[in-house]
Formats: structure tokens, C-alpha cells, sequence
């Protein structure tokens, strides 16, 4: 006979009573919602990407889209009728924007592990400029980053999530 709580209710986790009796494609698709709602934020903060990946996730496990997803694939299609997307001078599109973004977290991330290692904020910014240029030369590139960064993080947090997912 197993040991039981106050309550009468088995403490051995593998009793059947403690076991999770939701079937796997429960879970699947709880886990998919959850990531759904992370995109949707990365989205709502400008994150353009998040919002290819939602309709990616949504398309490989059969989810209907939120609606979210098709105002924001509305207005993509209709920025596209305009030409809105196609990187007008002074507007870059969504996927260099991106990249900018992960090169600007790349720095920004070197400079805070630079703090943490104990370097001085004086030396760090030509410390990281060393590290990824292989010279001193930069420095400015990535204090300007890590700044940007430090503000939009307060603000767009979304933007800088990393996207994975397969494109088809």
C-alpha cells in the first residue's frame, strides 16, 4: 500500500491518480497555442518575422489561425499592393530590419557578458569590437548597439526574439 497525503491522496508520482491523463496531441497543441502567443507578441512589438513563423506553425500542426495572423497577413499584402515593403530608400524591409536587430542582440549580448566577466565599461566596448571586428576600430558600433538595444528592450522586447523555423 502506498503512503498517502493528509487528504488520502497517493504521494508516489506514479500512482494513476497522479498521472497527466491529457492524450500527447493535448499537449502538442497546448505547447503550439503557448508559442503562438509568443510570436504574437514579437509581432505586436515589430518583429515582422514572427509573423511568417506563426503561419509556418500553424500550417505544420493543424491550427486555425488566429486572427491576429490574418489582419497582420492583410496588411503585408497591402503594403505589398503599395510598395511598401520593397525597401524604399529609408525603409528597409522587414527581413534586413531583422537581421540588424540579431547583429545589434549579438553585440549587445558580447557586451553584457563582457560586464559580467568584470570588465570596466570603459574597456568593454573595445574589448567586444576586438572580439567580433579582430580590432579596436569599432567600438562605437557596439556601444551604439548595446544602447539600442537597452531602449528597445524596454519597449519592443518582441523585437529581438530568435526566430527558428523552416522555410518552405
Amino acid at each position: 500500500m502506498s503512503a498517502c497525503n493528509e487528504d488520502g491522496y497517493p504521494l508516489d508520482p506514479q500512482h494513476p491518480w497522479n498521472r497527466d491523463t491529457r492524450s500527447t496531441e493535448q499537449t502538442r497543441a497546448e505547447a503550439a497555442e503557448a508559442k503562438i502567443e509568443g510570436l504574437r507578441r514579437a509581432y505586436r512589438d515589430g518583429n515582422l518575422g514572427a509573423l511568417e513563423a506563426a503561419l509556418v506553425l500553424c500550417t505544420d500542426h493543424p491550427l486555425p489561425l488566429p486572427p491576429w495572423i490574418i489582419e497582420g497577413l492583410r496588411e503585408s499584402l497591402k503594403r505589398d499592393q503599395h510598395g511598401d515593403s520593397t525597401g524604399r530608400r529609408g525603409h528597409k524591409t522587414w527581413v534586413h530590419r531583422y537581421a540588424d536587430d540579431m547583429a545589434d542582440l549579438d553585440r549587445y549580448e558580447a557586451v553584457v557578458e563582457g560586464r559580467a566577466l568584470g570588465e570596466s565599461w570603459k574597456d568593454v566596448y573595445d574589448e567586444v569590437s576586438e572580439l567580433i571586428y579582430g580590432h579596436t576600430g569599432h567600438a562605437h558600433t557596439i556601444e551604439a548597439a548595446y544602447k539600442r538595444v537597452s531602449r528597445r528592450l524596454k519597449t519592443e522586447p518582441g523585437r529581438y526574439a530568435v526566430l527558428r523555423f523552416r522555410r518552405r
